[in-house]
């Protein structure tokens, strides 16, 4: 489940950032 779980997690971070930061963001994750 830790592995599912961090997947996941990492997926929402992803999308968050891109949200609000846009491409820099997401480039710095």
């Amino acid at each position: 489940m830790a592995r599912s779980y961090d997947k996941e997690y990492k997926v929402q971070a992803v999308k968050l950032a891109r949200e609000i930061g846009g491409d820099k963001a997401a480039k710095e994750l």
